[in-house]
């Protein structure tokens, strides 16, 4: 949030003055025509068309900031009303460069209640899970996101047509500093810290996924008044392992990987240091 305040600064001066600069260039275009000064006039028509692109682009940014300052709060632990709705679409405008024009993604949402969550930290899950379905699409492909109220919990499923999680990762995929990212793209901590952040809302993380036809991830939430033991549902599932993975929790079971995962946190927030960089080149 401190860059995003840093980048608002200069932006807002720009978009801040956009309006009387235009102002300024109507009334120089009035005098060119009234004058009939036809250099004057090519010159302040060719000024306007940059001036139109550079208020474009710095009210785009300006944009960005706002969603990046909304996003930022992720170590803010405050349980607040949350629409998921909201959130997801924030996460996709930030994440925009990494699907237009090359992923298709399709929203089926739901009608659901609020739920009481950290928001900044549930967006982070989101964007963690999204990110990984984007990267997974070697070329073009389709992300489909589906929210649904089922009993007293929300589910939010993001399923992907990529390749899908190989057998052998599947039950590593939450472990801490596992990543199939090449090396300097990936930490290895964006999945990991999705569960626990998940987990810390009582709610859990499911995994299903076909080599060759993609993988969807169901993270499930409890409504107000209804949250579930942590952890209870977790699973993963492939094929044949899905009888072997049911329930399996691989990183919880862990209490010291919890440990230094959250040291590694609280280290990041007190430098100022970003969000990991999604993990695993899943869905």
């Amino acid at each position: 949030s401190g860059v995003a305040h840093e980048i608002n600064n200069p932006v807002s001066f720009i978009v801040g003055n956009t309006e009387p600069l235009r102002a300024s260039l109507a009334k120089l275009q009035s005098f060119a025509e009234r004058h009939q000064d036809a250099a004057l006039d090519a010159a302040i028509r060719r000024t306007s068309r940059i001036f139109d692109t550079m208020a474009r682009g710095a009210e785009r940014t300006a944009a960005i900031v706002r969603d990046l300052r909304t996003f930022a709060h992720v170590g803010d632990r405050e349980l607040a009303p949350l629409d998921l709705h909201e959130g997801i679409d924030l996460t996709l405008r930030l994440l925009r460069p990494r699907w237009v024009d090359r992923v298709a993604i399709h929203r089926d949402y739901g009608t659901i209640p609020l739920i009481e969550a950290a928001p900044g930290r549930l967006n982070q899950v989101f964007m963690n899970i999204l990110a990984n379905a984007c990267d997974a699409i070697p070329a073009e492909g389709n992300v489909w996101i589906t929210t649904r109220l089922i009993g007293t919990d929300v589910t939010v499923t993001i399923a992907d047509d990529g390749p899908g999680i190989a057998a052998d990762d599947l039950p590593r995929i939450f472990d801490p500093f596992f990543t199939t990212k090449p090396i300097g793209t990936g930490t290895g901590l964006g999945l990991a810290i999705s569960r626990s952040i998940v987990d810390d809302h009582g709610g859990h993380i499911a995994v299903e996924t076909t080599p060759g036809r993609g993988t969807a991830f169901t993270v499930t939430l409890p409504i107000a008044g209804h949250r579930a033991r942590p952890g209870d549902g977790d699973e993963t599932r492939s094929g044949p392992y899905d009888a072997g993975l049911r329930g399996r929790r691989p990183w919880r079971r862990s209490a010291r990987a919890r440990q230094r995962l959250h040291g590694l946190a609280t280290v990041a927030r007190g430098v100022g240091a970003h969000t990991p960089s999604p993990d695993v080149a899943t869905p």
